[in-house]
């Protein structure tokens, strides 16, 4: 199991970030921002060592 919340902390890293500009960037778009509030803003765990 460590193995794959190792995985997946590598593979998701920055996606929080890039949600949050993609939502900076598309604030005055209520269609997109509809799609992109569909996302949860905080995936990211903290690491496991």
């Amino acid at each position: 199991m460590k193995e794959v919340i190792r995985k997946i902390n590598t593979l998701c890293k920055g996606t929080d970030e890039a949600l949050a500009a993609l939502k900076k960037k598309y604030a005055n778009n209520a269609k997109v921002m509809s799609l992109l509030n569909e996302y949860e803003e905080e995936i990211e765990g903290h690491p496991v060592q």
